[in-house]
């Protein structure tokens, strides 16, 4: 008699039954165990804010998209120096990027035979998370405690060029001696986008206008191509037209910038973070660009996306004032300009010592430029030291270095006033002597139909009228 605990033996296929019961139970727990995992890693990365491009002010922190439409997790990495966060990033920075593969979030079930796999599979997909979360914390806190001594670090990159102390002695000596280093400009003056319209027929145009727009200046961008690139408009006069901007720190407008780019092939972007104080480099990378890019220009118009332009009057004061005269800018003449010490363009002492700017610069809004001095005021530029007022930068030390020969525009410029444009078209129509004015983008369809006659009649009755009452309550 067997003993009370015997049992018979199971046959072999009892015993394959019951191992592919346990197998499938394991692996449903394995599947349920992932299906967890992913889950709660989906969700960490959504907790992560995204670029936090307006509370670090400038794109230091990292950037978490997560791919919906596609297997993977991408923990894009868009690291940039501390120091560049207000010059803009250095070019050729490549930022890491960490690709995530999850094969269950594309349909497929994951191939997973033992615990340990498992388990290594989970340690290796929470470290990605932890380290890239602590990696953004990380950057956006190094970022807040670094910004605020950007720029005074940047400055200090021409120590080590031999100059003495910046003294009245030698007014603007320290401007006027070409630096022996001209590294420093070039992370700035890369081309990020460029134009897809070439610019290499440039010859077979009247004049090459290139405008330093702001990135989120789009209506004054629109009002240009509706105004200056119908031939119907500026006729006789044919107009290529460029925009020039710099780098943003916002991707739903960088997004937009690369559509607007895709439109209208005219957008030229450079590698300098786009601000008021960095117009100096954006005025460096315009010459830069056009002198590689453009083959054979009659001339060259540089100017503001808020300035109107009558080519009509341009082309007879371009044509008695500069005729053949090469190394010529034609402009809004100044001398001995006052430095300012308050307001908006203030300067320090420890840049500008002198109380004035002892020699002939332009003001920026608005040069003609004859094509022959292009290529030598982006090399004069950058032997310069850096100095922030481009119109001194580009017009008055680059400008002087290269000798230009400067001819005044002043009598035909209406400046920022556009009731003495207007009068002037009201009165004279095209024989008003105005070629341009800084005015709002929506004046400029008013300006154009005013010179041709739709609205002048409507305009000389209101200004009839208004002079009537003024006599009739002065009686």
């Amino acid at each position: 008699m067997p003993f009370s605990g015997w049992r018979p033996d199971p046959s072999p296929i009892s015993r394959m039954s019951r191992a592919r019961i346990k197998l499938r139970l394991i692996s449903f727990c394995l599947g349920v165990a992932v299906t967890m995992m992913v889950s709660r890693m989906t969700s960490l990365v959504n907790t992560v804010p995204r670029a936090s491009v307006r509370d670090v002010m400038f794109l230091n922190a990292p950037i978490v998209t997560l791919a919906t439409n596609s297997s993977a997790l991408e923990l894009e990495l868009l690291e940039k120096s501390a120091v560049n966060t207000l010059h803009g990033p250095r070019p050729n920075h490549n930022p890491p990027v960490l690709n995530i593969t999850n094969s269950a979030l594309a349909g497929s079930s994951p191939r997973i035979t033992t615990k340990s796999s498992l388990k290594s599979t989970s340690k290796s997909l929470k470290s990605i998370i932890t380290v890239s979360k602590n990696t953004i914390e990380n950057t956006a806190s190094k970022a807040y405690s670094n910004s605020t001594r950007a720029y005074n670090n940047s400055t200090k990159v021409f120590q080590k060029e031999s100059y003495a102390p910046i003294s009245t002695a030698e007014p603007f000596k320290h401007y006027m001696t070409d630096l022996t280093d001209i590294s420093f400009y070039d992370p700035y003056l890369e081309t990020l986008m460029n134009s897809k319209s070439s610019c290499q027929n440039a010859s077979s145009y009247d004049a090459i206008m290139a405008v330093h727009s702001a990135p989120n200046n789009a209506a004054k961008r629109d009002m240009f191509r509706w105004l200056y690139t119908d031939y119907q408009k500026t006729s006789q006069y044919k107009i290529k037209v460029f925009f020039f901007i710099g780098q943003v720190n916002n991707l739903t407008l960088q997004s937009q910038l690369s559509n607007e780019s895709r439109t209208f092939q005219d957008l030229v972007q450079g590698s300098f973070l786009d601000s008021y104080k960095n117009l100096t480099y954006k005025a460096i990378f315009v010459y830069k660009w056009l002198s590689q890019h453009c083959q054979g220009p009659k001339l060259l118009l540089r100017v503001d996306d808020d300035v109107y332009v009558r080519f009509d009057r341009f082309f007879e004061v371009w044509r008695k004032l500069v005729g053949g005269k090469p190394n010529t800018i034609l402009c809004d003449v100044k001398k001995d300009d006052p430095v300012t010490r308050k307001g908006k363009w203030a300067v320090k002492e420890s840049d500008i010592p002198e109380t004035s700017y002892r020699f002939q610069h332009c003001l920026g809004y608005f040069a003609a430029l004859t094509f022959d001095i292009v290529r030598k005021l982006y090399e004069a530029a950058r032997k310069t030291p850096f100095f922030w007022i481009d119109d001194v930068f580009m017009y008055g030390f680059a400008a002087n270095k290269v000798k230009a020969n400067f001819v005044n525009s002043y009598w035909e410029m209406a400046r920022t006033r556009f009731e003495r444009i207007k009068d002037c078209i009201i009165e004279k129509g095209a024989k008003c002597n105005l070629m341009s004015a800084i005015v709002k983008p929506e004046k400029f369809k008013l300006l154009h139909d005013m010179l041709h006659n739709r609205t002048i009649e409507l305009n000389l009755t209101t200004k009839t009228q208004h002079t009537h009452a003024q006599t009739h309550s002065n009686s």
